[in-house]
């Protein structure tokens, strides 16, 4: 028996296009009612360095972090904080060529192109003044309420995933509460928590 293996060698049209990447970011600071920051990046699919082959992948990614400081909305006679928190990031991939080959991804009807995402949102409340006259001061004074929600998503060639999360939750600081006088001078702290998951 006889067997000859040829490679598949390209002599003509090699791709010689000059690659681009580039980044971008944004900083806002509302004096102290909010704290905003984006970034973004992208890279082409011919983009490299210098010895370096390129990757003949399109990277994109997206980053937004933001912080808010919601009782500043609201008389400041209410005494309370309210802290808010959004944040989101984001990263694709869209190939030029199939994996290993030199087909090109366009030609592929119903090609999975890898992404991932994810999204957080905090927000919490508690008293910042402290009440007094009611019998209700020493609950509402060391209550405080959380809560969070999470979500996120990623595809790969291969399957979909996607998982969120939502937490709401109470911590009462019983040691300030029976004890004020005391926790003010104790490094120790005594908390009661509660907490619903669903996710």
């Amino acid at each position: 028996t006889l067997e000859v293996w040829v490679d598949d060698i390209r002599l003509a049209g090699v791709v010689n296009q000059t690659g681009f990447a580039g980044q971008a970011g944004l900083t806002i600071v509302a004096s102290d009612f909010a704290d905003i920051r984006i970034n973004a990046s992208s890279r082409d699919p011919n983009f490299r360095q210098l010895a370096e082959q390129p990757s003949f992948l399109t990277d994109n990614n997206w980053d937004f972090s933001s912080a808010f400081h919601l009782e500043k909305l609201l008389p400041a006679s209410l005494g309370v904080s309210i802290p808010f928190t959004f944040n989101y990031t984001s990263a694709s991939v869209d190939p030029l060529f199939v994996s290993q080959s030199d087909i090109e991804a366009d030609a592929i009807e119903g090609l999975r192109m890898p992404r991932s995402a994810a999204t957080s949102i905090t927000l919490s409340l508690r008293r910042t003044k402290q009440s007094t006259g009611s019998m209700w001061s020493p609950l509402l004074n060391n209550l405080t309420l959380n809560s969070s929600y999470t979500t996120g998503v990623s595809r790969s060639e291969y399957e979909d995933g996607k998982a969120k999360n939502f937490v709401v939750g109470l911590d009462f600081n019983l040691l300030r509460a029976l004890a004020p006088d005391l926790a003010r001078w104790s490094p120790t702290e005594l908390h009661l928590t509660t907490a619903y998951t669903n996710g």
